[in-house]
């Protein structure tokens, strides 16, 4: 056999050969565009296959608990049979397992193949007696439509089952190259193609037809390991609709030293080949799958090996979408040695190490979301096929290092599903959806994580979120608050708007603790200050203020600077705003409620003195943001009423006496007032308010002369100085 090689043989009977210089050269060929990024697809597609054994979701869970995310439950139905088959009939021990949207197959090492429905009762049982020296099962595939199983042995024999009966309907001695094993077995998305890859590195075709009554097939050899071994390949299928690609049946590819794309109908051709790390003790790894981009799909391929991780997508172009084009996406470099790849529906990598850790990564973001130990399970490695031991051996040195961890056929994924062939038993690891991670969560009594989660995506899935809200109340009722909780539950109400358990239901739970309660009111207090919060029951308005005035006079004024008006208590809030001088805040509710922009100067006017800087700053801010038509403290005056506010400051400046006048009060107190505590700023105000428009033309210059005249009787000695 040849050693690791760059080249590959391309072998094809109706089609000229491919001069290998065309796939080496091929990287080259690829149009100079900008590649996109990963962020620019659109992973939204929901899975299509998630619910094909939604009757293996219920069985029972392992002891082990992890994070939210992966579900890990043991197939005990079967893996009990397949015990039970190696006792009865001495089947062996399991091999190979696949899986299609009706059934599981699991392959032994006396080459029994056992077919399982959803609901783990076994189907059927193949063994060919007449072909029992072909030793182990080695590879397995169902078709698309669940209809046809074709088993692979490791002394090199493929068969054709009935997957509805488990009868033997063709055999295929020698369909591949002669003393080696079969490694890989795939159906294309025509039920009467399919691909066959021996432990020699060859691919070979073959195609069934039946004639005159008479099932016959016809193999050929796409690929040579004369020159290049290779390891693994995958054609585009999984269940997805891909008229788009003009009946294309691309098949991804890998040998020892690069991937390779082509195209085995409607004639073969190679659209894409990249080199990969040259690491001897892994092995390269390949897997499809179809994302949403707008209204179309876009195949993706997630290839790789050792710690190298590459996604490169199809896109089509030209007339009827005929021609294939392969764009790489992004390259990630891992902390950690690949054994297994698999996706897991079309946002997450499942990704095997090593150590057997299983690592769910979300691709979009590359975050690793969870690690799952597996190395319990015994997984069942084929080291012995692809060395080829049951046929004499003959591989190349660098095939058989680089198998010694091949697990190709020991994982069989399906959706958002993930089955584990162990020596013992077969694990399924599955992808729980939203509403089953906030009934796993909260059923552990993990709620904050619960409540998190749901306040992150329950916007357009609020009926589980509002179901969660009502189990952790009644979690409240029956035990103790915890802070962490509670502030998960305070701000998934915030985030969906559910006022009412904010209000009502929460603040009861709490109110019987003093130190929950006011840990409630200190997290309201946040989201209204971040503005996250706006409106809240009168009631509990009432009772944040009072609290609030007993704690943080600054916080109390964030308060009611950003809550609705209309929740407040005006009589309560405007009585601690002029007690604790929160000048800012009964400016901005006596504004909103009454629309008086006058009473701010009339009722501060005896605390107006040159000390009081507070007072100062505000007033001169305030009367400039009214002459400017703005809002205070921010905002805008309404459009309707910019011009009575104006005139309202103006007149009031311009009055001659306070309402309660004195007998020793200056003439014009609330200019006098302003000016008195910063002249130069409160000139620096009048100068601004002149660049309005109220103060141009006839009638604006008479204003403006009436206001400067008035302003020099009043700036006289001895209450101002010469300067």
């Amino acid at each position: 056999m040849g050693s690791e090689s760059d080249d590959i043989q391309i072998e094809d009977s109706d089609e000229s050969l491919l001069d290998i210089k065309e796939i080496n050269d091929l990287e080259f060929d690829i149009p100079h565009v900008a590649p996109p990024s990963l962020e620019s697809v659109l992973w939204d597609m929901e899975s299509e296959e998630g619910s094909d054994s939604a009757s293996l979701h219920s069985l029972q869970s392992l002891s082990a608990k992890f994070r939210s995310m992966l579900y890990h439950c043991i197939l005990q139905g079967v893996s009990t049979q397949i015990s039970s088959a190696a006792d009865r009939v001495n089947a062996g021990l399991p091999t190979v397992i696949t899986n299609c949207t009706k059934y599981v197959a699991v392959g032994t090492s006396h080459g029994y193949v056992l077919a399982f429905d959803s609901e783990q009762n076994l189907c059927w049982c193949c063994y060919d007696s007449s072909n029992a020296d072909q030793g182990a099962a080695s590879a397995l595939a169902f078709n698309l439509e669940s209809t046809r199983l074709l088993i692979g042995y490791e002394r090199g024999f493929i068969s054709m089952v009935d997957a509805t009966s488990g009868d033997i309907i063709r055999k295929l001695p020698d369909a591949h190259a002669p003393q080696t094993a079969v490694l890989h077995l795939r159906f294309t998305f025509l039920s009467n193609l399919a691909l066959c890859g021996d432990s020699s590195g060859c691919v070979f075709s073959m195609s069934f037809n039946r004639r005159l009554g008479l099932r016959t097939w016809d193999s050929k050899c796409l690929f040579s390991g004369a020159r290049g071994e290779v390891c693994v390949f995958e054609p585009l299928v999984r269940g997805y609709d891909i008229h788009f690609l003009s009946n294309h049946v691309l098949v991804a590819m890998a040998t020892l030293s690069k991937v390779i794309v082509i195209s085995i109908r409607p004639r073969l051709k190679v659209h894409f080949s990249q080199q990969l790390p040259r690491i001897s003790t892994s092995l390269p790894l390949i897997s499809w799958q179809l994302v949403s981009v707008g209204k179309s799909f876009q195949p993706v391929l997630a290839w790789g090996r050792g710690n190298e991780l590459n996604y490169t997508r199809v896109i089509t172009h030209g007339f009827s979408n005929n021609r294939i084009r392969l764009l790489p996406l992004r390259n990630i470099q891992l902390p950690y040695t690949m054994t297994a790849m698999h996706w897991l529906g079309t946002r997450h990598l499942a990704m095997l190490d090593t150590s057997e850790n299983l690592r769910l990564v979300e691709v979009r973001t590359q975050r690793e979301l969870e690690v799952l130990e597996i190395a319990n399970a015994g997984l069942v490695y084929s080291s012995a096929h692809f060395k080829a031991l049951a046929v004499g051996g003959g591989v190349s040195e660098a095939f058989a290092l680089a198998g010694e961890r091949a697990c190709y056929n020991s994982l069989s994924s399906r959706g958002d599903q993930l089955l584990i062939l162990g020596t013992k038993a077969v694990h399924m690891v599955k992808l729980r959806t939203w509403p089953e991670r906030l009934l796993y969560l909260s059923d552990q009594g993990r709620w904050a994580e619960a409540l998190n989660l749901a306040a992150e995506e329950g916007v357009n899935k609020e009926r589980f979120a509002l179901i969660l809200l009502n189990k952790y109340l009644e979690n409240l009722n029956q035990n103790t608050v915890d802070k962490e909780s509670l502030t998960a539950a305070i701000n998934c109400c915030v985030k969906l708007g559910k006022m009412d358990i904010l209000c009502n239901d929460i603040l009861e739970a709490v109110s019987i603790d003093q130190i929950n309660q006011d840990w409630y009111f200190s997290l309201l207090t946040d989201h209204v200050c971040s503005g996250g919060l706006s409106i809240l029951s009168p009631s509990v308005a009432q009772m944040l203020v009072a609290y609030l005035e007993k704690k943080d006079h600054h916080l109390l004024e964030n308060v009611l600077l950003s809550l609705d008006v209309s929740c407040l208590d005006l009589h309560q809030v405007l009585k601690i705003c002029k007690n604790l001088k929160l000048y800012n805040a009964w400016i901005y509710i006596t504004t909103k409620t009454l629309g008086d922009y006058t009473s701010p100067l009339i009722e501060f006017l005896s605390e107006l003195v040159p000390e009081n800087h507070r007072l100062g700053n505000t007033m001169l801010v305030y009367v400039s943001c009214c002459l400017a038509g703005l809002g205070y403290p921010s905002g805008n005056v309404p459009e309707a009423d910019v011009l009575r506010v104006k005139q309202d400051i103006l007149r009031c400046l311009e009055t001659v006496h306070s309402i309660n006048v004195a007998n020793d009060e200056s003439t014009y107190p609330y200019l006098r007032a302003l000016l008195k505590y910063n002249t130069r700023e409160c000139l620096n105000v009048v100068e601004l308010a002149f660049t309005e428009a109220e103060f141009s033309g006839e009638m604006g210059l008479l204003q403006r002369h009436r206001l400067v005249q008035i302003l020099l009787q009043v700036i006289t000695p001895p209450d101002f100085s010469v300067s």
